[in-house]
Parts: C-alpha cells; sequence; structure tokens
C-alpha cells in the first residue's frame, strides 16, 4: 500500500481546506466551552492565546460565529451577556452588546407584564370553568413565548454577525 501511495501529495487547496476544518473544529470546542456556566472560563481563554496569532486571527471570529449562532433562547443570551465582559478579544463588540443588553432587559420587563395579564385571564378561564382557588396556577406551554423576544434573539444574531 505504502508503494501505492509514495508519490501522491494533497494540494495547497486541500491543505488548507483540511486546516480550516481543524480550526472550526477547533472553534467549536472553544465556544462550547466559553458559553458552559461550569467551565473555566479563564482557562480557555489561556489556552486560546497559546494559538499562533495566525490561527487567532482565524479562531476568533470562528469562536464568535459559534456562540452566536448557537443562541436559541433567552439562557443563552444571558449567558452570554454574563461572560462577554471575560471576553477580551471581543471588545470591538463592547458597543454593540450593551445597546443589545439594554433591549433584552426592557423586553424581559414586557415580557413579566404579559406574563402575568396572560395567567390573569387564564385564571378568569378557569374560575368560568369553576376551577378557582389560591392553588390554580395555570400551566404555560413552552411555544407562549413572546414573539417579541425571539425577534430579539434574532435582531442579537444578525447584529453581532
Amino acid at each position: 500500500m505504502m508503494e501505492r501511495t509514495s508519490g501522491m501529495r494533497l494540494s495547497e487547496e486541500e491543505k488548507h481546506r483540511i486546516k480550516r476544518e481543524e480550526l472550526e473544529k477547533k472553534a467549536r470546542g472553544y465556544a462550547l466551552k466559553l458559553i458552559d456556566p461550569n467551565g473555566l472560563n479563564q482557562s480557555t481563554l489561556s489556552i486560546l492565546d497559546q494559538d499562533s496569532p495566525e490561527e487567532r486571527s482565524i479562531l476568533e471570529p470562528l469562536v464568535w460565529k459559534n456562540i452566536v449562532q448557537g443562541i436559541s433562547s433567552e439562557d443563552d443570551i444571558r449567558v452570554v451577556f454574563d461572560r462577554f465582559d471575560d471576553w477580551p478579544f471581543f471588545n470591538s463588540k463592547r458597543n454593540k452588546i450593551e445597546k443589545l443588553r439594554t433591549k433584552f432587559k426592557d423586553q424581559g420587563k414586557n415580557k413579566n407584564k404579559d406574563k402575568k395579564s396572560l395567567l390573569d385571564r387564564e385564571k378568569r378561564k378557569l374560575a368560568d370553568a369553576g376551577i378557582s382557588g389560591s392553588a390554580v396556577v395555570p400551566k404555560f406551554l413552552k411555544n407562549m413565548e413572546s414573539a417579541a423576544m425571539a425577534e430579539l434573539i434574532e435582531e442579537f444574531k444578525k447584529t453581532l454577525l
């Protein structure tokens, strides 16, 4: 087998493609470690700093892209907001993040008001059906999440990518 493949070499294009795939895998790993609430942020950042400047210039945008694309809920955004201050290599996005954080807080306040009015409405419906009392708490379905919050998540992704 070695004799048959002795003259074969990878082209430069194939080498770059393989290197890019390796960096994408590495970036996914860094992103997972950075957003893990139990993870060690500083050790992950120090490992990232050990990469060559050339690799880091490719890795940092890939890590950021993986983090932002992985956001699918309010909890994910909160983790990014909480962890963002620890990520010095994303300082260029700090202004955008702060504006979005303010919008997110405002939306959260509105969501709580909406949830309270929805809860009151559901309690009234149950009372009309003969179900009432202090122990009655209507269950909300996951898909009843505010459409505005979903829009904010999409805006967050578009703004930061």
